[in-house]
């Protein structure tokens, strides 16, 4: 888990090169359509349920000592309406920040965790699918079921 630590401005930095390496996946100016299309399909998703607004102290005391780029698909949605994005990387990398910030939090047994990574690999397919690629490192973890407790 320690190794999928990586700063928004890292995952921006890496998606900007990966789009320009490849010319599938050039990050043209924001596809609007497509992401709001990626977007909802994620938040109806139901594994989304931890992701859909910001973590608050209720819900976590601790997380703004450990998170400190907090990110939710619903701050993702009104800065993709408000047009606060420029580029398709921009809003990948909000969402990547979304998962990188669920594994850093949550330990792998967990069932926000497992969440994380079904709603991780949902939207690797769904780019895929749109020709939106992610480089490999951001790839979700391979989906590990919970142990069972007593």
């Amino acid at each position: 888990m320690e190794g999928r630590r990586r700063s928004r401005r890292s995952l921006e930095a890496e998606l900007m090169q990966q789009n320009s390496n490849t010319s599938a996946s050039k990050d043209l100016p924001l596809d609007n359509a497509t992401l709001q299309e990626i977007l909802e399909q994620l938040m109806h998703h139901e594994d989304a349920w931890p992701f859909l607004k910001p973590v608050t102290k209720a819900d976590a005391e601790d997380y703004y000592k450990i998170i400190k780029h907090p990110m939710d698909f619903g701050t993702v949605k009104h800065k993709l309406n408000m047009l606060e994005y420029s580029t398709n990387s921009e809003v990948l990398a909000d969402a990547l920040l979304i998962f990188e910030n669920c594994y850093s939090y949550n330990k792998d047994d967990t069932e926000i965790y497992q969440c994380g990574v079904r709603l991780h690999q949902l939207l690797e397919k769904l780019c895929e699918e749109r020709g939106l690629e992610l480089c490999e490192e951001d790839r979700a973890p391979v989906a590990k079921k919970p142990r069972l407790t007593l």
